[in-house]
């Protein structure tokens, strides 16, 4: 603190002047005052001096302007001179009168009344209309109130200021001392009153201060053992006087934290620059508040030319508005910029749960350096894997088993085809999930992500449950992709859609000659292709009863028999199920087993559906916006505040998946830049028109499924479109979907996987 910004504080010097009486004549006058005319009497003026106790009135003339006012003094002047009641009080008016409007600050009043020989005076408008009248007493009252109120800021401000503030009378002795203070000196305000100035600062002497009202600034002195730096002020004119004082050990900690935050500052300057990286910060509204060196010369600018621009002006196929509106991190991702290809990144600031910012990274140097690196890694994992020693061979059984069986399925002609290729492509986007990509500002939500993130260090098994359409399977791939199987890979098993006769091959697999019509050579299970990472069962409420027995042997023992084999394989297999069914109540009625329940139930997560998260609502509608951009071939920009606004009114029963839908279905139809309430879905526009629980639109009367899908072939005739209108006229519930199609669950599944709708 400066010497300057501590002789501030005293608040040394005011006057009442200074002081600034803010209050106007408004505040201060008595309205409403009876009037008297020319024409009365001084009994007249008698009788309403009489009632209104006040010591004058004003008195108008017949048009109303104001002639004088009629005190007592005039009154009294009246009778010495003879006067008789009856008599007209027009040659007794006072005319020398102090007339203000009711918005004249005070200061004028006060400037006025100073030379008027009367004591009242009278408030007019601006055609001299009488509005009340004022006093001395009104005005010293105005100075008691604003006194009072003077002192309550003052007594505030006094108890906030950060350094100590000690109030001393003439004699020299401690009037006050505030918080502040008390804290510094370790002693009580109350054992100080009193108490002589050089009995507690025997160094500090006041009498240049007390006798000549100087000021003292930048004294060291010592007060009860504490060293301190004061300037002291005297108040008025040998009234006392006021030291401000702060501990020089705390001036001295103020100093060293600057000093260390300068030579932070200088490293991180330092660090920032030795990279080869482009690195720059831009703030909530996406302008540049950093850089470095190296982004300088990405950009071709000096800093100062970069500094407070808008980052999308500056990178124009930016997506720091992405991670700004989500709050999501993008890392290691390919972009092509100025025509070159580069490796960018963007990770939010987030402060007290709101995103304040991002912080960009750019790698545009050494491209080819990065790949002979990461080429190089992949090699060496390579030769650790292949690398025995004494679980090797075990290991290499397991291996050669799966890799046999993988390579016949694969040469068979029925299997290569696009159809295999979409699942293969499938199956590494899931396991590119991370929790970064799980878009959420839901405080529930978020706390759910940082547990599920926790959990997934450990290899215990974990149920996830929901409602359909809240992204179970992403979770379950984030999960996958920050555990320690994640080299491993991610297999996901639907059990509704696997058919009752198939499920134990699929899951478990088969040898050579194991049934009539196997496959030659025999087929892995899925346990056996999720060797070494992670297996998803989603909907598992799903499986018969009989599979759930040997599910239970795998989750207990870690180990299967293939069908038609006699031996048991290992299984290093990590377990996440998934259900959007009540497992609990299944197991009370029967349909689910108890003991599976239970080892099924180690950790469980519980994703909230979209109703009762709606602040996900718009940041997930931004980003499935820029996916179906890229997919779609699509440039829309954003969408309408309307569009929000309809977006955020929907109950989303089928959530997040209905929302994808729903946006991908207005992207298709869009006419242009930008998504408009015309776009959307008629039952989004039309909430009214909402569908019932049968599946029959309301405002559709009579409409019938016969009538969109014909019975006879429909399982054949199905096509992609059919089965989107489907999914949409029941906002994404499969289950439903299915009724209404009038075919099973399992073969809408299929007709699903055929048409790649995941």
């Amino acid at each position: 603190m400066s010497k300057r910004e501590m002789m501030a504080g005293t608040g040394a010097g005011l006057t009442g002047t200074d002081m600034g009486i803010l209050m106007s004549m408004r505040e201060m006058m008595t309205p409403n005052v009876p009037l008297l005319g020319q024409d009365d009497t001084l009994a007249d003026g008698v009788a309403l001096l009489r009632q209104t106790k006040l010591d004058a009135l004003p008195v108008t003339g017949k048009d109303g302007h104001l002639l004088g006012v009629f005190t007592k003094a005039k009154l009294m002047d009246a009778f010495l001179a003879g006067a008789q009641l009856s008599e007209s009080l027009s040659n007794y008016i006072e005319r020398r009168v102090v007339t203000v409007q009711a918005d004249t600050p005070y200061a004028e009043v006060e400037r006025r009344v100073k030379l008027s020989p009367v004591g009242t005076g009278v408030v007019v408008d601006s055609d001299g209309r009488v509005l009340g009248i004022f006093t001395k007493v009104n005005m010293i009252a105005a100075l008691f109130k604003e006194a009072e109120q003077t002192a309550a800021k003052l007594n505030s401000i006094y108890a906030a200021l950060p350094h100590g503030l000690m109030v001393v009378d003439a004699g020299g002795r401690v009037e006050r001392l505030n918080p502040a203070g008390v804290k510094i000196l370790g002693l009580a305000e109350e054992s100080l009153k009193e108490c002589p100035l050089v009995d507690l600062c025997p160094g500090l002497d006041l009498s240049t201060v007390l006798q000549s009202a100087q000021h003292l600034l930048g004294v060291q002195a010592e007060m009860k053992g504490v060293k301190v730096l004061c300037n002291v002020s005297p108040v008025g004119e040998g009234a006392g006087a006021v030291i401000a004082f702060q501990a020089v050990t705390d001036l001295e900690q103020v100093a060293l934290e600057l000093e260390t935050t300068k030579r932070l500052n200088e490293t991180l300057a330092t660090v920032l620059n030795i990279a080869y990286e482009a690195i720059f910060v831009v703030d909530e509204r996406g302008r540049i508040t950093l850089v470095n060196e190296a982004a300088c010369r990405f950009f071709g600018k000096e800093e100062g030319e970069l500094l407070r621009r808008p980052v999308d002006v500056v990178l124009k196929n930016t997506r720091f508005s992405r991670t700004l509106k989500t709050g999501m991190a993008e890392t290691n991702e390919i972009q092509v910029i100025h025509g070159h290809p580069a490796i960018v990144s963007r990770l939010p600031i987030v402060r007290q749960g709101r995103v304040v910012g991002a912080v960009g990274k750019i790698v545009y140097q050494k491209i080819e350096e990065v790949k002979e690196v990461a080429e190089r890694l992949a090699e060496l994992d390579g030769e650790l894997l292949c690398d025995k020693d004494k679980y090797g061979q075990q290991k290499f059984d397991r291996e050669k088993y799966k890799r046999e069986t993988y390579n016949r399925e694969k040469c068979d002609k029925d299997h290569y085809d696009g159809e295999k290729y979409g699942k293969e492509k499938e199956s590494l986007e899931r396991q590119a999930a991370t929790f970064d990509r799980i878009v959420t500002v839901n405080s529930d939500m978020c706390r759910l992500k940082q547990e599920a993130e926790t959990a997934a260090r450990g290899s215990s098994t974990i149920l996830l449950t929901g409602e359909s359409g809240t992204g179970k399977e992403l979770f379950a791939a984030a999960i996958h992709h920050a555990s320690p199987k994640r080299k491993g890979p991610f297999v996901r098993v639907n059990c509704a859609a696997v058919p009752e006769n198939l499920l134990e091959s699929e899951f478990f697999g088969y040898v050579n000659g194991a049934f009539t019509g196997a496959q030659k050579g025999g087929k892995p299970g899925k346990f056996a292709l999720a060797d070494g990472g992670t297996l998803f069962l989603d909907e598992i409420g799903d499986m018969s009863f009989s599979l759930q027995s040997k599910l239970l042997r795998v989750i207990e023992d870690r180990t299967f028999e293939p069908l038609g084999s006699n031996g048991t394989v290992k299984a290093d297999v990590r377990i996440i199920a998934a259900t959007n069914q009540d497992l609990s109540r299944n197991v009370e009625n029967g349909s689910f087993r108890r003991d599976l329940y239970y080892r099924l139930n180690v950790i469980n997560f519980h994703l909230l559906p979209l109703r009762r998260r709606p602040e996900d609502i718009v940041p997930l509608a931004h980003l499935f916006l820029e996916q179906l951009n890229l997919t779609l071939g699509r440039e829309i920009e954003g969408m309408s505040p309307v569009v929000e606004k309809l977006l955020r009114a929907h109950a989303w029963p089928g959530n997040v998946r209905e929302l994808k839908n729903v946006l991908e279905r207005s992207v298709n139809l869009a006419a242009g830049t930008r998504l408009e309430a015309g776009d959307l879905p008629l039952y989004l526009r039309e909430p009214r028109r909402e569908r019932n629980v049968k599946g029959v639109l309301s405002w559709s009367e009579g409409w019938k499924p016969e009538r969109v899908f014909p019975r006879e072939g429909r399982e054949d005739r199905l096509g992609r479109e059919s089965l989107l209108r489907a999914l949409e006229l029941v906002h994404g519930n499969k289950s439903e979907a299915a009724r209404l199609l009038g075919i099973s669950r399992s073969w809408l599944y299929e007709k699903m996987r055929r048409h790649n709708m995941g």
